[in-house]
């Protein structure tokens, strides 16, 4: 089994095991916040913008700039994503495909809390990442150089908030994280950085069912898995940004 895949595993496990142990809020929270959606699936449009970075271009690069579509779930202290797209090159043998997996999951601390009857709280999001990319070459099997395949599993903490009213509620954060790259082929391990800031709204429910959430998300990332004895330090060098307009129902 590859890295990858014993990495997808360990987020199956982190998004039921990993809320329940991470802190929760210093004070408790007002009645207000116990109400409202407590999770929301999204179907999502994602612009994707990622190149080499490195010193030497090498070939093949796995260069990815067309949007990409895919799906989000969000919870209480938990957000994933995934996605998947095609890329046609000037001949087949350089269309690209993409598949991206992302998972953060949080506890929560309050360092103040607002006047009782608030319906606006601040937090800071204490997070565990753990990711997975794939840019691969149409008809890849599992060649060394005909795929860019990282896993990254990080740390991070940053800033959040939360504002309710009748019928709505936005929720935003955002944090930077650093972490372990770990390729599915070779034994190199590099790390990555990314910084994630998300907004999305909820209004609803609506006949006391289902209600509407609408969402923006951006993400800058880097990752240097590192080399091996085979290829250069940089050869799997890339870095990007990522932007998600998605648009779902809560319940």
């Amino acid at each position: 089994m590859s890295r990858a895949s014993l990495s997808a595993v360990f987020l199956s496990f982190l998004a039921v095991a990993l809320p329940g142990l991470m802190p929760r809020a210093v004070s408790a929270q007002p009645r207000a916040f116990a109400e409202g959606p407590a999770q929301a699936v999204s179907v999502g449009f994602f612009l994707i913008d990622f190149t080499f970075a490195g010193d030497v271009r090498p070939d093949p690069v796995f260069d990815f700039t067309d949007p990409a579509f895919g799906i989000t779930y969000a919870r209480s202290n938990v957000f994933a994503t995934f996605a998947f797209g095609n890329q046609s090159g000037a001949t087949g043998e350089d269309d690209l495909r993409l598949l991206d997996f992302s998972l953060l999951v949080w506890g929560e601390v309050e360092p103040f809390r607002f006047e009782e009857k608030s319906r606006a709280r601040f937090f800071v999001p204490i997070a565990l990442h753990s990711g997975y990319r794939r840019v691969s070459r149409q008809g890849a099997r599992d060649n060394l150089l005909d795929a860019f395949e990282v896993s990254v599993l990080g740390l991070g903490g940053g800033a959040g908030f939360e504002v309710r009213g009748k019928g709505v509620r936005v929720e935003g954060r955002a944090l930077p994280v650093i972490g372990l790259a770990f390729r599915s082929f070779g034994n190199s391990t590099g790390l990555s950085t990314f910084f994630d800031a998300d907004l999305q709204v909820h209004l609803g429910p609506f006949a006391h069912a289902f209600g509407v959430t609408l969402g923006y998300g951006f993400r800058l990332q880097r990752w240097n898995p590192g080399g091996s004895g085979l290829i250069s330090g940089d050869f799997f060098d890339y870095s990007g940004s990522q932007q998600l307009f998605r648009v779902g129902v809560n319940w």
